[in-house]
């Protein structure tokens, strides 16, 4: 498994690798990579999926995560809640942002339903009423610590969605 670098030392090691413009490195893409972490290579991740740089499979391998992949989930996240989005709080964008990201949210979805109609505690709980948050909260229950990422995540993103 190659070097995996996390939360702030993942942004360092991000910023040297795709070198972004600086206008393109916004809060929301900062948020994503602290979350997902970095690896410079392509690796199986623990589903056997070829992945890449910040959490990248399928098309975007070999994609710089700045110019080419941010555009399209902001995109997906603006899809989710509709022209409110760009007028949010930054909290809530990044939030929404992340669980585009990681395939928690669609405009399909209840929890976006929820947001579209301006009902955000709501959306919060029907966010959390999924099989990977579940699953993650079990594990960590039963190992009386954080072993699995995601419940700490979603539950960060629902704080935001409430808010």
């Amino acid at each position: 498994m190659p070097k995996r670098y996390q939360g702030q030392e993942a942004v360092v090691e991000a910023l040297k690798y795709y070198k972004p413009d600086p206008a393109l490195v916004t809060p929301q893409a900062l948020h994503l990579i602290q979350h997902e972490g970095f690896v410079p290579s392509v690796y199986k991740d623990t589903k056997g999926i070829d992945t890449e740089g910040i959490g990248l499979t399928k098309e975007f391998i070999g994609k710089n995560f700045f110019s080419d992949v941010m555009p399209v989930f902001e995109q997906r996240a603006r899809s989710v809640v509709g022209k409110q989005y760009d007028q949010l709080p930054i909290k809530k964008k990044k939030a929404i942002l992340s669980a585009v990201y990681r395939g928690d949210l669609a405009a399909s979805h209840n929890t976006a339903k929820l947001m579209r109609q301006g009902k955000w505690k709501e959306a919060a709980t029907e966010y959390l009423n999924h099989d990977d948050y579940r699953a993650s909260k079990q594990w960590n229950d039963k190992a009386g610590k954080i072993v699995h990422g995601v419940a700490p995540r979603m539950e960060e993103n629902a704080t935001a969605f409430a808010e």
